[in-house]
């Protein structure tokens, strides 16, 4: 146990200071059990320290206020009153929500690695039968390798071979550590709580670009892809959407004479 919190904080400090190589070793062991921890910090320790900031008076009175509301003066003391049931709320569907978004964004992104990989890569599979190499050695008269190898080396060995479709659940680990830097969130989101500064939305903009950057080293680690074909990947499914967008945007231009015609 001792060793697994010492590899644990080891892979953090690795993905703040070094993440291409703590990003790539975390990948290639599949840690899901660390990542998910990873995935509950990240996602609803923000949230409640950041709504705890959202519920200060001096930020939700003025939208409850009479002036912009009339009739709502006795909204800010529910809203309060209501808070530990919010944030209790916010916590089970929190770990409900936060892997099952994940896993789906995963699978997306894991999906786009596997169009953008080449072919040669792609195609190209171990051999794991382990007999055609020694009945070939024997039929040339060579030494045949000593058949008491241990089978666990065997087996370490092919692991280190395995094929571009076993990289999900590595790409699931990696991309999850790559949330880390969003923990940030909680002293950022208390610090404004206790000065009444509103920092919250310009560090949250640039810890998510922060995770961005690292999920793209996480994709490009994993895929052994260049940078710019992870980020491709990366951004394939926002890229399809705008794409669909614009061709629906052009269909409909190219409709309206008719629809007019016909009205």
């Amino acid at each position: 146990m001792k060793d697994w919190f010492k590899d644990f904080l080891d892979d953090i400090s690795g993905v703040l200071f070094t993440p291409s190589a703590a990003l790539k070793k975390i990948a290639g062991e599949k840690k899901v059990l660390q990542a998910v921890i990873i995935l509950f910090l990240s996602g609803l320790l923000p949230d409640i320290s950041g709504y705890r900031h959202t519920m200060n008076e001096n930020i939700l009175r003025p939208f409850v206020s009479r002036d912009i509301f009339p009739g709502l003066d006795g909204v800010y003391p529910a809203l309060t009153r209501a808070m530990p049931y919010i944030v209790a709320f916010m916590i089970i569907s929190g770990i409900l929500i936060i892997p099952m978004l994940h896993f789906i964004f995963t699978a997306v992104v894991e999906l786009a690695c596997q169009f953008l990989t080449p072919d040669k890569a792609r195609n190209t599979l171990p051999d794991t039968s382990g007999d055609v190499p020694e009945q070939n050695a024997v039929n040339a008269g060579e030494t045949v390798p000593d058949s008491n190898v241990n089978p666990m080396t065997q087996i370490q060995v092919r692991s280190h071979e395995l094929p571009a479709s076993t990289t999900g659940v590595g790409l699931f680990t990696s991309m999850a550590f790559a949330t880390l830097p969003m923990i940030l969130m909680v002293p950022v989101n208390l610090l404004s709580t206790l000065t009444g500064i509103n920092l919250s939305l310009l560090s949250s903009i640039l810890l998510r670009l922060w995770v961005v950057v690292l999920q793209v080293i996480s994709v490009r680690e994993t895929h052994g892809f260049t940078t710019g074909r992870a980020t491709l990947a990366y951004f394939a499914l926002p890229l399809v959407g705008i794409a669909v967008a614009l061709v629906m945007i052009i269909m409909l231009l190219a409709l309206v004479p008719f629809i007019s015609d016909l009205l």
